[in-house]
C-alpha cells in the first residue's frame, strides 16, 4: 500500500501546486472492485492555521510544535507543512438546532394542565432547542477506541465540562448518542504512520428544578440522589436538578387515600374512597337549584326516593394526588413521580475525554 501511494509522486506534506499554503494532510488508497489490480489514490489538503495546526500547540499546549523550533517561546510557522509522522491534534465542534416534541410542560418548565386542574399528560407540540456537541479525536491505540466506545448511551457523572455552570452542565446534563472510528494510514519516504480517528457525539439535555413539595424520585441510583431529610425514605436529585425530558409520570386516581390522627395527632391511615365531584341540579330555566332545596337526606335508606338526588358522585375524570395520596383541588400542582431508566449509565467524562471545549481532547481516555 504504501508503494501504491507514493506512486503518484505526491507525498504527505508536500505543498498543493496552485497553492503553496495547503500541504497534504490525508492519503487514502481503495482498491476498484475486487480485481486488486487498479487503485484510487484520494488526498486531501489542509492550509494550517497558527498553532492550532495538525501540528502546532493547542490550547493547553503552546510548545506543541508546528515549526516553531525548540524553544516554546518561539511562535509557530503557519507556513509549516505538518509532519507526517505525527499524529493529528483532536479538536471539538457542535451547535444548536430547534426540534419538536410532545411535551407536557412549557419551554420554561411551567406544567400544562386542563381546566380541571388535572395535568396535561399527554403533552402538545413544543419547540426546544437542541445542543450537541462532537469530538473529533485521534488515537494510537486500539483498546483506547473501545474504551471511548463504550461510553455510548452514558451521561456524565459530574460537571462537565469542567469549569461550567451546574445549573447549566452538571451531572445528567450530557449524553453520548454516536460514536464511529476509522483506521488512518499517512505515508512518507517509505515510513508509515498508522492512527484511529473517532468522533463522538454529545447530546444535551436541559435541567429542570427539583420540587420536593410535588416530585418524587423512583429508582435512581446513589451516584445521583441522595435522601432527604434523613431517614424520611423520600429522595431528592444530588444537584436538585435533573433532565426535563426524563418521563414524568403524573400521581392521578379516580380515588383517594384518607387519614386520621393518632394518638400523638399525626395523621394514620384510615382507607381508600372514591374522589367524589359535586352535582349541580338545574331547573326548567336552567339555572342552578339552591343545594338546600335538593330532596337529599344523608340518612336516606339506600333504596328510598331521595337517593334519586345525590349531592355528589365519583368523579369521571382522573384527579391529581399529592404526596400522600390525597386528592387536590384544580390548579394545585399534584405529584410527578420521575422514574430512573435502567439503561442509563454514569460516566466520567474528564478521564475518558478532557476537560471538554474550549481544552484539547485526552489523547489517552483513562
Amino acid at each position: 500500500m504504501v508503494d501504491i501511494a507514493n506512486a503518484p509522486g505526491i507525498k504527505y506534506g508536500d505543498p498543493h501546486p496552485h497553492d503553496a499554503s495547503c500541504f497534504v494532510t490525508t492519503v487514502d488508497v481503495d482498491a476498484d472492485g475486487d480485481s486488486m489490480l487498479i487503485y484510487t489514490v484520494s488526498y486531501s489538503y489542509t492550509r494550517p492555521v497558527g498553532d492550532l495546526s495538525v501540528t502546532g500547540g493547542t490550547p493547553t499546549d503552546p510548545a506543541g510544535g508546528g515549526g516553531g523550533g525548540a524553544d516554546p517561546n518561539t511562535p509557530p510557522d503557519p507556513n509549516t507543512p505538518p509532519d507526517p509522522l505525527k499524529i493529528p491534534e483532536g479538536y471539538w465542534s457542535g451547535g444548536s438546532t430547534l426540534e419538536t416534541r410532545q411535551s407536557p410542560v412549557t419551554t420554561t418548565g411551567k406544567t400544562i394542565r386542563m381546566t380541571n386542574g388535572r395535568p396535561f399528560t399527554s403533552g402538545v407540540p413544543t419547540d426546544f432547542a437542541s445542543e450537541q456537541l462532537v469530538m473529533t479525536n485521534f488515537y494510537e491505540s486500539y483498546d483506547d477506541v473501545a474504551k471511548v466506545g463504550l461510553s455510548v448511551d452514558k451521561m456524565n457523572k459530574e460537571t462537565w465540562p469542567v469549569g461550567s455552570s451546574d445549573e447549566d452542565y452538571g451531572p445528567l446534563s450530557w449524553k453520548v448518542v454516536s460514536f464511529n472510528w476509522s483506521f488512518k494510514q499517512q505515508a512518507s519516504e517509505q515510513q508509515r504512520l498508522e492512527y484511529y480517528e473517532v468522533t463522538v457525539t454529545f447530546k444535551r439535555s436541559i435541567l429542570e428544578a427539583f420540587d420536593k413539595n410535588h416530585m418524587q424520585l423512583i429508582g435512581w441510583p446513589s451516584p445521583w440522589a441522595v435522601e432527604d431529610p434523613a431517614g424520611s425514605g423520600s429522595f431528592r436529585p444530588t444537584n436538585n436538578v435533573f433532565p426535563s425530558n426524563f418521563p414524568k409520570i403524573v400521581s392521578a386516581g379516580f380515588r383517594e387515600k384518607y387519614y386520621e390522627p393518632d394518638v400523638l395527632g399525626k395523621p394514620k391511615l384510615a382507607g381508600i374512597r372514591d374522589i367524589t365531584t359535586d352535582i349541580v341540579y338545574y331547573n326548567c330555566s336552567g339555572d342552578p337549584v339552591d343545594p338546600e332545596k335538593i330532596p337529599t337526606d344523608p340518612d336516606q335508606p339506600t333504596d328510598g326516593p331521595c337517593t334519586q338526588f345525590p349531592r355528589k358522585e365519583p368523579t369521571t375524570e382522573e384527579m391529581p394526588l399529592d404526596l400522600m395520596g390525597r386528592k387536590v383541588e384544580p390548579d394545585t400542582e399534584g405529584v410527578f413521580i420521575i422514574p430512573w431508566m435502567e439503561d442509563i449509565e454514569p460516566a466520567d467524562f474528564a478521564s475518558l475525554f478532557g476537560d471538554g471545549p474550549p481544552y484539547s481532547p485526552k489523547k489517552v481516555p483513562l
